[in-house]
């Protein structure tokens, strides 16, 4: 599906063209830790001064509110992404959505035999209708220590990052922290 997806700055600037009902889009850059890992910014040894904001993922897959069921697991399909957060029109940070979610709501019967009217209608509503609002968040000063309480606490696989207005700035997700965790065992494993 090309032209789903296009830069926020573009988005705001029409450079690009329009998005397909400009429902989701990237943020600009696609940033990199210096080890070639996605993130937010330079490589960190995982320190307890370590921050959520020096390991984000910068370059967020997002959707909008009025975006349908069926265009949010095309965008989760084709970014290889669980975890959508959804955003309004100043790009705050107004629910999430996972591919488990999507799973659930889209009828398990698309595409057999059995399929009606009824369970291609699923494919139209809408995202905020199936959202979970109170999401878990953290900011980019939050340590990776207590994002990764949060995220055993709550039970959530991500963590969007938000800025003081609620705008979302990033995401962390348990591979992240995996990531970071890994970066700090080879160190050790190389030295035995």
């Amino acid at each position: 599906m090309k032209g789903l997806c296009q830069s926020r700055g573009a988005a705001d600037k029409g450079k690009e063209g329009k998005a397909t009902r400009g429902h989701f889009h990237r943020t600009p850059g696609r940033a990199r830790r210096r080890d070639g890992v996605p993130g937010g910014g330079p490589a960190v040894n995982g320190s307890d001064s370590t921050t959520i904001g020096q390991i984000m993922r910068s370059d967020v897959i997002r959707i909008g509110m009025d975006a349908t069921l069926a265009e949010a697991m095309t965008v989760c399909l084709q970014h290889r992404v669980r975890h959508l957060p959804v955003v309004d029109g100043g790009e705050r940070l107004v629910g999430l959505v996972t591919d488990r979610d999507l799973r659930v709501f889209i009828s398990h019967r698309l595409g057999t035999m059995m399929e009606n009217n009824a369970d291609r209608e699923t494919l139209h509503r809408r995202v905020h209708v199936m959202m979970v609002r109170r999401v878990v968040t953290a900011t980019p000063q939050t340590s990776v220590a207590e994002a990764a309480l949060l995220m055993l606490q709550n039970h959530v696989g991500s963590l969007p990052v938000v800025d003081g207005s609620q705008r979302l700035v990033g995401i962390v997700t348990t591979h992240d922290l995996l990531a970071l965790l890994a970066e700090q065992r080879v160190p050790v494993e190389a030295a035995l």
